[in-house]
């Protein structure tokens, strides 16, 4: 690791670690998930496990991870409904923090290593996690 890509390395983690406690913080701040299509996920991925298809068309991966995350919930003795509403929480904390995982490499890239664009593509990728 060269000294040029370990702050870039450092903040992009720190952006994922920050946003991940942000986002558990939203969502398990109250009994239900909070925004406006907060029961929509656990929805789809309910008809997904029951029936096999997804009651509205959509791109299934998200649906696909919820479904991963609510039968291990199951497994564990929890109960279908109570399984979806946390597995669509536990997706949606440690989901999309990550995506500064990939804007932090892409801006170091575009910068040639550059620590002066370091803020502002930290900026970015914290928009976009948030």
């Amino acid at each position: 690791m060269t000294l040029s890509r370990k702050p870039w390395i450092v903040v992009a983690l720190g952006l994922v670690v920050l946003a991940t406690i942000v986002r558990l913080a939203i969502n398990f701040s109250s009994t239900y998930p909070p925004g406006i299509d907060a029961a929509y996920y656990p929805l789809q991925t309910r008809s997904w496990l029951l029936h096999g298809r997804l009651m509205y068309d959509d791109l299934p991966l998200i649906f696909w991870l919820n479904a991963g995350v609510a039968k291990l919930l199951m497994a564990r003795g929890w109960e279908l409904d109570a399984a979806l509403l946390e597995a669509s929480r536990v997706v949606d904390c440690l989901g999309p923090p990550w995506i500064a995982a990939f804007v932090m490499p892409a801006g170091y890239v575009w910068s040639g290593g550059r620590r002066t664009p370091l803020a502002g593509c930290a900026a970015a990728a914290l928009m976009t996690t948030l």
